[in-house]
């Protein structure tokens, strides 16, 4: 018993709840009348419990689908160190150099056995996808799926895939263990059997000499490259 033992105990005690109102909708439009929508706005210990059931679940999936900000840190040394230097070098020339041509030149080739500058970007987008993918990096872009150098060629198309490009690679690159550098690779050029190590040191080479390739088409248009300035 409670004090005096006129009270009973609070664990056994039960406070009556005020009943709940009936949702009772307009006879013509079928709709509550505004002061029971509100009451169901405001009906705390109803919101209180979907909540609670709803919320748990929502967080696992978040956890679930979302990776750690730093997963794949930047490495301080190795081979990857060194790449991402060059990669990072090449990427931001590029991106530069994309921004300073003008929007006509991205449809400007010096003859008709040569890609287009807009061609040159998009084959560097597409290679790099290729490449990091080759050397054992899981990368959320299906690159085979896409029409690059024939689908992509407006200059802000190209920045932008550029600048994602840049970024998906040199994750790809960070997410490789460097333990596996010297693990073998099914080369393209069978007469050859590489290495993940050989396939990025391949990825910064022809990434540069593509490069070169758009800084002597912008030369011969007279831009010169903001770096040279």
């Amino acid at each position: 018993m409670g004090i005096d033992g006129l009270m009973p105990p609070l664990s056994t005690r039960v406070i009556p709840r005020e009943p709940r109102r009936p949702n009772v909708k307009h006879p013509r439009t079928g709709m509550l009348p505004i002061s029971q929508s509100l009451y169901l706005l405001t009906d705390f210990p109803r919101w209180m419990t979907v909540l609670h059931n709803i919320l748990p679940v929502a967080v696992a999936i978040f956890l679930l689908t979302t990776p750690p900000v730093d997963a794949y840190p930047d490495p301080e040394e190795g081979v990857r160190a060194e790449i991402l230097y060059q990669v990072d070098d090449v990427y931001e020339k590029m991106i530069a150099l994309a921004e300073t041509l003008p929007s006509e030149m991205y449809e400007w080739r010096p003859d008709e056995d040569t890609r287009l500058v807009s061609e040159v970007f998009a084959h560097i987008v597409e290679s790099n996808y290729f490449l990091v993918d080759l050397a054992g990096a899981s990368i959320p872009v299906d690159y085979e799926a896409i029409d690059w150098e024939g689908g992509v060629t407006n200059r802000r198309e190209i920045i932008e895939a550029l600048e994602t490009s840049h970024h998906i690679t040199r994750k790809g690159i960070t997410s490789i263990s460097e333990a596996t550098m010297d693990s073998k690779v099914d080369w393209f050029d069978l007469s050859f059997e590489n290495t993940v190590r050989g396939t990025l040191i391949h990825l910064v080479k022809h990434t540069f000499e593509h490069h070169g390739q758009i800084v002597a088409y912008a030369r011969m248009n007279d831009v010169v490259p903001p770096w040279s300035r």
